[in-house]
């Protein structure tokens, strides 16, 4: 992130800174998927027929309501029998709905198989039945021409885990300066892994591509990242300019064909969510299928260097109940703000902007100087400690590191972030930080975590993994993150 003032000892920013059902019948008639696409939603109806065309028969849906690319399976009981695959993406391979048509009145069970690693927290169908959840079942009576849908809702049974995108790394003023930043041979360990440093010893780092993006998605897939925290600037600027340049990674994340395999939101201040243009393009967004949501509800954050007023966000929460995408989570998110007072005005500031939790883009110790990265974990821990005491939701964030000293070595033009830093994590040490950040979570019922960072290279927080490979690291993430699955 990109800094200049200081309040409260911390820096704060100013410039730059998401299959065709199969079954059988019980006389053993395979059902037919036929897949509908309705390319606006990006949303697979699959038809599955058993029986003739009788005006009288009956008509059973099921859908999923995950926003997960995961497989589902479900099977139909009763005068007749199926089965279905279904998953909720945008991939065309398999559909989130299945609709059984020629069925004969009497009595139907759904039951949707066991999936480790998830729960099953709703199911309803459209006549008024609630589903048994222990059983994993709803049971309808269907009458003659009867049209019912019952819609599941999985769950991770863990917190999702998402971690911060500032992708400074392109083809622009704030990419230049970052490659210039992390040149020195002192610090070219931390070079992305997409990084090139050529034979005089210039550094390109350039992630604006299709290929560096779909590679960024399956890296962060394989070690459990869940969603991506994209830092919002303005969308509407030429392009080459500062505030373009910093969207294009979520502009090439959004064009990959492979997008489904990590969620994705935004960060986003709160003078940009008071501008009706910019908050209109971010619920534009939010339809995306790919958006994260908790509970059914999109995930954002608010906040950083300017704090969101209640006008504001009631005016998201109310634009996006009316396009249908449901009541925002929405996360009041500071830098910094690690102390006792700090805290405290972050809740108080979150209690009058009408957020329903607190978290960080980034904690630290403002003093420290060269301090053993567990201070920095145990920083962040009492941080959602304090939060939590006083009675509010807090999705906690895990550091990941904190060291911006090549930034002090070679200032970018937006100047450096301080000189307070911490010593790199071992892999155990990141491992265990991000396993307590999930256990955290999951005691204290907060659907999400958010890590700091995914790319914050030269600042000294990142998950994604350099241009010189430390498969231990990678390792202790993967261990920490699908290990709780």
């Amino acid at each position: 992130m990109t800094e200049r003032a200081e309040t409260d000892g911390v820096r704060r920013p100013t410039g730059p800174r998401t299959g065709r059902p199969t079954g059988r019948g019980a006389a053993g008639v395979v059902l037919v998927g036929v897949a509908l696409v309705a390319l606006a939603g990006l949303v697979v109806t699959g038809v599955g027929q058993a029986g003739g065309a009788d005006r009288d028969a009956a008509m059973l849906t099921v859908t999923v309501d995950a926003n997960d690319r995961h497989d589902f399976r479900y099977s139909v009981s009763g005068p007749a029998r199926h089965d279905a695959v279904l998953d909720d993406d945008n991939d065309r391979t398999r559909p989130r709905s299945v609709t059984f048509t020629g069925l004969g009145p009497g009595r139907y069970s759904v039951t949707q198989a066991r999936a480790p690693g998830w729960d099953l927290v709703d199911a309803t169908c459209d006549d008024g039945v609630s589903a048994d959840l222990a059983t994993r079942t709803a049971t309808v009576r269907l009458g003659r021409r009867d049209r019912v849908t019952c819609t599941f809702r999985p769950a991770l049974e863990r917190p999702l885990v998402g971690a911060i995108r500032w992708d400074a790394w392109h083809d622009g003023p704030v990419g230049r300066a970052v490659e210039y930043t992390l040149a020195s041979p002192e610090w070219r360990s931390r070079l992305p892994w997409f990084a090139e440093v050529s034979p005089t010893g210039a550094v390109r780092a350039r992630a604006d591509a299709p290929t560096v993006a779909a590679e960024e998605i399956d890296r962060a897939a394989r070690l459990g990242i869940d969603y991506f925290a994209f830092l919002w600037y303005d969308s509407d600027r030429a392009v080459g300019s500062e505030d373009e340049g910093m969207m294009r990674g979520l502009r090439y994340y959004r064009a990959s064909p492979n997008r489904d395999r990590v969620k994705y939101t935004v960060v986003v201040d709160g003078d940009r969510l008071a501008d009706p243009g910019e908050r209109a393009t971010i619920l534009r967004d939010m339809r995306d299928p790919n958006w994260v949501t908790v509970a059914g509800r999109p995930l954002i954050f608010v906040g950083l260097w300017a704090d969101p007023a209640r006008t504001d966000v009631e005016a998201l929460r109310a634009a996006s109940r009316a396009q249908g995408t449901g009541d925002p989570y929405v996360v009041q998110t500071v830098i910094g703000a690690s102390s006792p007072s700090g805290i405290q005005r972050t809740v108080r500031t979150a209690e009058s902007a009408g957020a329903d939790a607190v978290s960080w883009y980034s904690i630290a110790v403002p003093s420290a100087q060269g301090g053993p990265y567990p201070l920095l974990a145990g920083t962040a821990r009492d941080a959602w400690d304090r939060a939590a005491r006083l009675g509010t939701p807090v999705v906690p964030t895990a550091m990941s590191g904190w060291d911006p000293r090549p930034r002090v070595a070679q200032p970018p033009f937006w100047g450096d972030s301080g000189r307070s830093w911490f010593r790199a994590p071992t892999p155990a040490e990141l491992g265990r930080h991000l396993g307590e950040a999930v256990d955290w979570a999951a005691t204290a019922g907060a659907p999400a975590v958010l890590v700091y960072a995914w790319n914050e290279y030269d600042e000294g927080g990142w998950l994604a993994p350099t241009l010189v490979p430390d498969p231990a690291r990678q390792d202790a993430i993967r261990d920490a993150l699908i290990g709780r699955r």
